[in-house]
């Protein structure tokens, strides 16, 4: 819900408006050069959005006011999935596997790959939804000019939609004149 109202908002009316601006969506070339040009920062806004998400402390009525990362990590160890206190016997054993316990390689291999419990959480990967773009229609050369010119003349970080458009208009100029 909220991604939609932020990401999707932000980014829809603009790739709407580069149709204004040469865009073909039936083109496999301007297909490629969307990706190219935008999947990285289309991926850097979403990550921002994530990490913004995650960490942001909500109001919560009758409860502590947590952000959702903490409110995962910590329900983790207050209300583990599918456990009833009554179910179990001694809460403070229950869980523990008294044999590997005193499994003295099993331990030596957990220790040596401790993490700082201090240390900000953040999973080994994210999760990832392929989008492959069409083959590219140029040289890795074209591709490296075309680059190279972008980078000179754009500031490729930025974060205003009026510059990533001007960066599409520019790049589908210097594609168009490649053929």
């Amino acid at each position: 819900m909220e991604l939609g109202r932020t990401i999707i908002a932000k980014w829809k009316p603009f790739f709407e408006s580069l149709q204004e601006h040469g865009l073909r969506v039936d083109s496999a070339g301007h297909i490629w050069l969307l990706h190219h040009l935008f999947l990285d920062v289309l991926n850097r806004d979403i990550l921002e959005w994530a990490e913004h998400w995650n960490s942001h402390v909500m109001r919560l009525q009758h409860q502590v006011n947590e952000a959702p990362r903490d409110m995962f990590l910590f329900g983790l160890t207050r209300r583990p999935i599918g456990i009833q206190e009554d179910d179990v016997g001694d809460v403070d054993q229950f869980g523990i596997d008294w044999e590997d316990l005193e499994d003295e390689e099993l331990i030596q291999a957990l220790q040596e790959r401790a993490e700082n419990p201090f240390d900000d959480y953040a999973p080994d990967r994210m999760n990832n939804v392929p989008c492959e773009a069409p083959d590219c229609p140029l040289s890795m050369d074209q591709v490296q000019g075309l680059k190279r010119v972008l980078y000179v003349e754009f500031d490729m970080d930025t974060h205003s939609m009026d510059v990533w458009r001007q960066i599409w208009i520019r790049a589908l100029t210097l594609c168009r004149g490649l053929f």
